[in-house]
């Protein structure tokens, strides 16, 4: 009873998975655009301390959502949650979101084992 199958495990369906993504998308933009802002107006140091905190508060968290996300799209999509290690390959990982994007659900009546 305590064991946790893959059927637990939950899934996210294509629209759902692309609509998280570009809500982290669109909040990255205004992070980033508010950053380069107070960068610009800032001293270096002050500049280089906000840099952090950014990572700390939104890079860090937004790479474990992506993370988590995106094994529950390979879940629904019927692949290996393994593929979820494409995520940490510059270009590679973009291209694989897109991929990942596109799986076909499987159907509630499949074998899920």
């Amino acid at each position: 009873m305590g064991e946790m199958h893959e059927e637990s495990r939950s899934r996210l369906g294509r629209r759902g998975y692309i609509k998280r993504w570009l809500i982290l998308i669109a909040v990255g933009v205004l992070v980033g655009g508010g950053r380069a802002f107070a960068e610009t107006f800032l001293p270096a140091a002050l500049g280089a301390a906000l840099s952090l905190i950014i990572l700390a508060f939104y890079g860090l968290p937004a790479l474990a959502l992506s993370v988590v996300w995106t094994m529950d799209r390979l879940t629904d999509g019927g692949k290996s949650q393994a593929w979820v290690l494409l995520l940490l390959v510059p270009i590679v990982n973009i291209v694989a979101l897109v991929v990942f994007a596109s799986l076909p659900s499987r159907e509630d009546g499949e074998d899920r084992t």
